[in-house]
């Protein structure tokens, strides 16, 4: 039976009750990777309050698509909101009377269910009280609801190519951005104290890490008293067991700050950002695109819902047509 995907997604002013959802997409997509159709229904209100961490650390970087969402229409905030469910609830049910009268599986699925179902579950509660929340269908019938990170990463940890890549990935890597590195870095005992956090998370050995380490002679001179080394030891050791030490985990691609003069940059970030993808519980397209002969996708998350909507149900595809054999492993 052929398959249907039918994504949603949203965007939220804040991540707590008192804020709202100022956008709604979705979009079907079938096993050819054809976008059937989209919804885009925009909310925001240039009145609109935002929870302070929601806009320092999301919408404050994203402006351009936060003006894509605004919505100037006539209606107020409330009679927005009921419209904008009734017609997400009406797109729904007229998909899934298709799949039912064309003998096709619909699937609804989500890059985040608690998140996403939750605020659309609110929107049903308050304007469509009669009505079942997800994952019930639109006619009542209870149904699958299925996420896609989780789908993704279930299947990365089901393949062989991915457990050897699991556990080399990060070291091949991480040895790879550091032997670009001037020497003059290694003199700087902040810097070797960051890479030694790297390099314990990416399972390289404290002995991996002494041979980069032995191109400073200040490190030299701390190995003969064993200080440098088991400080940055005791540093990893705290990060990794209690926590305690928070002031001291950086992210990878903070490490790029002392080589911006090497210039060798780019390649550096590269490999960074190659560290970064695995890490990424976002980045599961990435590894899968490495692995799989995955066909080019003409959109990507720019967060307009409808744009998403439509990446997560053409990935989730790809992972439909993997399992029946219409996307092959690369040579």
């Amino acid at each position: 039976m052929s398959k249907l995907v039918l994504a949603f997604d949203i965007e939220r002013s804040g991540a707590i009750n008192e804020y709202r959802t100022i956008a709604i997409g979705a979009s079907v997509v079938d096993s050819e990777f054809n976008e059937l159709e989209s919804l885009f229904l925009p909310g925001y209100f240039l009145d609109d309050p935002f929870e302070p961490r929601c806009w320092n650390e999301f919408w404050i970087k994203n402006l351009e698509s936060l003006k894509q969402i605004e919505y100037h229409g006539e209606l107020s905030k409330k009679e927005r909101e009921r419209e904008m469910i009734i017609e997400f609830q009406l797109f729904r049910k007229k998909w899934e009377d298709y799949a039912k009268e064309n003998n096709l599986e619909l699937y609804l699925i989500s890059d985040n269910t608690v998140y996403d179902a939750g605020f659309i579950n609110d929107l049903i509660f308050k304007y469509l009280p009669e009505t079942l929340p997800i994952p019930y269908d639109t006619n009542g019938e209870y149904n699958h609801f299925f996420e896609l990170t989780s789908m993704q990463k279930g299947f990365l940890m089901g393949i062989s190519e991915f457990k050897q890549w699991n556990t080399s990935f990060k070291k091949y890597y991480t040895k790879k951005a550091l032997e670009l590195i001037d020497d003059k870095y290694w003199n700087d005992e902040l810097f070797r104290m960051r890479v030694g956090n790297i390099m314990f998370h990416a399972g390289l050995t404290l002995k991996e890490f002494k041979t980069y380490c032995q191109k400073s002679k200040l490190y030299n001179e701390q190995v003969s008293n064993k200080s440098g080394i088991l400080y940055i030891k005791m540093v990893c050791e705290c990060n990794n067991l209690w926590g305690s030490y928070q002031s001291y985990e950086v992210p990878l691609d903070e490490m790029i700050v002392y080589v911006t003069k090497s210039g060798k940059y780019d390649e550096i970030k590269e490999y960074l950002d190659n560290l970064n993808n695995y890490d990424n519980d976002w980045g599961f397209e990435t590894i899968i695109e490495k692995l799989y002969k995955v066909p080019k996708m003409n959109r990507r998350h720019d967060h307009n819902p409808a744009n998403d909507a439509f990446c997560i149900a053409f990935n989730t595809q790809v992972l439909f047509n993997i399992q029946r054999g219409v996307i092959y492993k690369k040579e």
